[in-house]
């Protein structure tokens, strides 16, 4: 059992390698560069009917788009509201909540090719005079060096970016210093389900493929009494497991339906779809045809077999009052 396990493992890894080569991601250098390229053309190609969801199917990666993360808005973000954006990637929710709400967005991104793009893609908007972009550390943001952001915004927004940070307290700490009393978040993350615990492979996707830290994932339980200890209240805890995996699954199946599975963003699509894999029904794998033959190929996958470990959310929180 232990030579098939390594066969296995060294087999899966050939595949890996195949696939992608020595990194992975949605944002490696090639993809940005198609980014800017094919909003740079939408641009001239629209001139002044250019519309920021022009960019959508570029520069929003988040699952099921804006739909949460608007409904938030609508309720919590006027004119003169003052909004940061945590870990913006190339900015697309920036762009949307500037656009839409006509207020000022602080964007605090780390990646400078991701900065760049940022800015790039803001002034094919004409929107460089609503969103500073600003290259930061979001778990640095309390530091002294940081002043000129302390209890300055309303609303902070972070859409898939805290599952990659591995000092969470650090993290929501840095956030509370920035927000004003009263002040609410929105995020969009990872979660483990209580008494459910990964497996090799998967704390192996998720680390070589997502960039989350081993052993960093917290349960609910877990992950409300550690942002209470930093001063906020939970609001809302929205379980949005299910409505994700039909995401995945959906994007993956339409992408293998129309692209070339070894690709750095195939291969991204389809570790996504092992963590987001446990649905009841039978038809649903049925439905999605392609991927089930890309999961078998790799993963040896099958329904049923494991558990679901693997949580998506989003929450609300509110800063407590001095």
């Amino acid at each position: 059992f232990i030579v098939l396990g390594v066969l296995m493992s060294e087999s899966y890894q050939a595949r890996r390698s195949a696939a992608i080569g020595d990194n992975v991601g949605l944002y490696d250098e090639s993809n940005l560069l198609r980014i800017v390229l094919e909003c740079s053309d939408l641009a001239i190609e629209k001139g002044e009917e250019l519309q920021v969801s022009d960019f959508n199917h570029l520069d929003l990666l988040h699952y099921q788009g804006l739909g949460s993360l608007e409904e938030f808005l609508d309720q919590n973000v006027q004119e003169d509201s003052v909004v940061v954006d945590l870990g913006a990637g190339v900015g697309g929710s920036s762009r949307f909540i500037a656009a839409k709400y006509n207020c000022q967005v602080t964007a605090i991104e780390l990646q400078e090719n991701l900065l760049r793009v940022g800015k790039a893609l803001n002034l094919f908007q004409s929107l460089h005079q609503k969103i500073s972009y600003q290259k930061g550390d979001i778990t640095k943001l309390s530091e002294q060096e940081n002043v000129k952001y302390h209890s300055q915004f309303d609303v902070a927004i972070s859409q898939l970016v805290f599952l990659h940070i591995r000092n969470k307290k650090e993290l929501f700490t840095s956030i509370y210093s920035v927000l004003k009393d009263g002040g609410k978040l929105y995020v969009e993350d990872f979660f483990r389900f209580d008494g459910e615990e990964f497996g090799e492979q998967e704390y192996d996707v998720l680390e070589e493929d997502i960039s989350v830290p081993k052993d960093t994932l917290m349960t609910k339980s877990e992950y409300i009494s550690m942002v209470e200890s930093c001063g906020f209240i939970v609001e809302e805890w929205d379980d949005k497991t299910d409505e994700w995996t039909h995401f995945v699954w959906d994007r993956y199946e339409s992408f293998l339906e129309s692209c070339n599975s070894n690709s750095k963003l195939g291969w991204f699509y389809q570790q996504m779809t092992y963590l987001y894999h446990r649905q009841e029904s039978e038809e649903f794998y049925a439905q999605h045809p392609n991927v089930m033959e890309r999961l078998r190929s790799v993963h040896q996958f099958e329904p049923h077999k494991r558990s679901q470990v693997l949580g998506g959310v989003h929450y609300l929180l509110k800063k407590k009052t001095q």
